[in-house]
């Protein structure tokens, strides 16, 4: 027969199994409950198609699910549903500027230059408009006018960074040196962490014949990101005949 202190040890050892059990139940279920969450909200593309079918008349959610489609790199499905938004909303600038800016990536630029124009009549000081527009007239082959849009780009916003480095990369091309080194010094003013700003001055100065101040150049870049094969290509050409172990050793320095 039990006793009275075994009656209360059993009982409390039945209570701790029921409540551990009921513990472990909720968790269950909440763990089941958030994972499914997960699984809907991991894959944006999902749940932006969803809320599409539940909001079919409106243009934010095409907006937005093209948004998650470019993430991807899909961008061809993204200019699908791009052009679904301004067939609902043909007013609405975000979609105008986006669809410019697909076309660019998909080497469709003569294509994106009327978007991105309808976009800037829309909302004319936005300073990413006209520099997306820029790059589609650099692209197209139309300097001036890029030159153009790039500009009012800055007089919208001074301190617009694409602006000035893409100013700077047109008058490399234009071989106006001195313009082009006027825009990469800003750039590297503004952003002095950015690889891409040290290689771009270094190429300025190695097309100048600066080899040393184009190799200082390529080294910071390799500092800041070891892996940039453009920088490191153009380093070798300039270096010449060193070993690679060498140049290796050296770019620690």
């Amino acid at each position: 027969m039990e006793t009275v202190s075994e009656q209360i040890t059993n009982k409390w050892s039945i209570l701790h199994k029921v409540f551990i059990g009921g513990i472990t139940a909720v968790i269950i279920i909440l763990t089941v409950a958030t994972h499914r969450r997960n699984i809907v909200w991991h894959d944006g593309i999902i749940l932006m198609k969803d809320i599409v079918i539940k909001s079919p008349n409106k243009s934010r959610p095409y907006e937005n699910l093209a948004a998650e489609y470019i993430k991807s790199g899909r961008n061809q499905e993204a200019l699908e549903y791009l052009i679904r938004a301004i067939t609902i909303d043909p007013e609405c600038n975000e979609a105008y500027t986006d669809i410019g800016d697909v076309l660019i990536k998909l080497n469709r630029n003569y294509e994106a230059i009327p978007f991105l124009t309808k976009s800037i009549e829309l909302i004319p000081r936005l300073a990413s408009s006209h520099n997306k527009l820029g790059l589609a007239y650099t692209y197209t082959g139309n300097h001036e006018r890029a030159i153009s849009e790039f500009q009012e780009a800055l007089k919208i916003n001074s301190l617009y960074l694409p602006a000035i480095v893409n100013l700077g990369n047109e008058h490399l091309e234009r071989g106006d040196f001195n313009s082009a080194g006027h825009y990469y010094m800003k750039a590297l003013t503004l952003d002095p962490n950015n690889a891409d700003h040290y290689f771009n001055f270094g190429l300025l100065q190695q097309r100048m014949g600066n080899y040393r101040e184009a190799e200082k150049l390529y080294r910071q870049a390799l500092k800041i990101k070891p892996d940039y094969s453009e920088a490191y290509n153009n380093l070798i050409s300039i270096v010449g005949s060193g070993t690679l172990s060498s140049l290796f050793f050296n770019l620690r320095k």
